[in-house]
């Protein structure tokens, strides 16, 4: 079934989403002008079902084909209002801003600051190293940059993923391979590890 445009975005909403909560979903959507109608025209075509305030995709692989059908700059919408809707949950909200961002942002990096500490503060260290990890893409300045990585790389140790942050920083080309370099030979030395970071 051929769907319109507000149903396509209201997919797109459902598939961006990771809550599972049709108020969070239909809050969003209505945000985007994709009202009940959308709901409606995307249920009848089996891409979704809901079940009371649960809403599901009918498939893993339509949630990731909805996703990529659409552009940057759609997603990037669709992640800014979820971050908006998502208020009280600062973990999903920074994570959205984040994903929102399409360039240098101190209002996220504070965010995902946040992110970072709690995780690291309940033995979350994986958590705290792709939150600094990301923090570190969106700063601005080397001297900020650098402290950022080191601290991810030092969480990306302690949760005994090292080798994930050889890659990460410079993935997305936020930052450079140069000062990834520095900060995870920092940690190797400060550390005193017998194994240091792979090349």
């Amino acid at each position: 079934m051929s769907l319109d445009e507000p149903a396509q975005r209201f997919l797109l909403v459902a598939a961006t989403d990771d809550t599972a909560r049709l108020t969070v979903v239909r809050d969003t959507a209505e945000r985007l002008n994709a009202a009940d109608t959308a709901l409606d025209a995307a249920e009848r075509s089996g891409s979704l079902r809901v079940d009371g305030d649960t809403v599901t995709l009918y498939h893993p692989l339509v949630r990731s084909a909805v996703y990529r059908a659409a552009t940057s700059a759609q997603r990037r919408a669709v992640h800014r209002v979820l971050a908006d809707v998502l208020t009280g949950d600062p973990e999903r909200r920074a994570w959205h801003l984040a994903a929102a961002a399409d360039r240098p942002d101190e209002d996220v990096v504070a965010a995902l600051d946040g992110v970072a500490e709690r995780a690291a503060a309940r033995g979350g260290h994986e958590a705290a190293a792709a939150a600094r990890a990301r923090a570190a893409e969106l700063t601005v300045g080397g001297e900020a940059r650098g402290r950022r990585l080191y601290l991810a790389a030092s969480s990306a140790w302690l949760g005994a993923h090292p080798s994930r942050l050889d890659t990460r920083p410079g993935r997305r080309g936020g930052c450079d391979r140069s000062a990834a370099a520095g900060a995870t030979a920092r940690v190797a030395g400060a550390d005193r590890v017998e194994h240091p970071f792979p090349q």
